[in-house]
């Protein structure tokens, strides 16, 4: 199983070596992406065929089979595809040494304090947004009582 980051170099190298025809174009089944890169990919790619379409069945990935129990579809993941699953590879691999290291949590911290920053400029702007609102209410609110009391004023009740 692969467990370090992959370059773009090693990503093609993988793909030459794993990948064979499939209709007209080369591809890399599932089951062997899976046996490669562990069971998350699986999900990955489950998760980014059927629910967010962040795996285009153009470019990405396509099935052959026909859908019967002696002929299931095989899913095959294209060279992009594979470009896709490796920096998802590659980010989960990164994300694990962010979280591990001293640098990590500086940068977190970091993050953290620009968060509470921006949190609390937009509670300023909406206290603001507010208190126009609030301002432009009793305005009105003072301009009716005016008008009601000019009209009764001039007795045009």
């Amino acid at each position: 199983m692969i467990e370090h980051t992959l370059n773009r170099q090693q990503a093609d190298e993988l793909f030459a070596r794993e990948a064979f025809l499939f209709g007209e174009s080369n591809g890399i089944p599932e089951y062997r992406i899976v046996e490669l890169f562990g069971e998350w990919a699986a999900a990955f790619i489950e998760r980014n065929i059927h629910h967010n379409g962040y795996l285009d069945g153009v470019e990405d990935w396509n099935g052959w089979g026909d859908s019967s129990a002696e002929r299931p579809i095989l899913r095959i993941l294209y060279r992009e595809g594979l470009y896709k699953l490796v920096t998802e590879h590659n980010y989960l691999l990164s994300l694990a040494g962010h979280r591990s290291s001293a640098a990590g949590r500086m940068v977190d911290a970091q993050w953290k304090r620009r968060h509470e920053e921006l949190a609390a400029a937009e509670a300023e702007e909406e206290r603001k947004r507010q208190e126009r609102k609030a301002k432009r209410a009793a305005a009105r609110k003072a301009k009716e009582e005016a008008y009601k009391k000019g009209q009764e004023a001039t007795g045009n009740v």
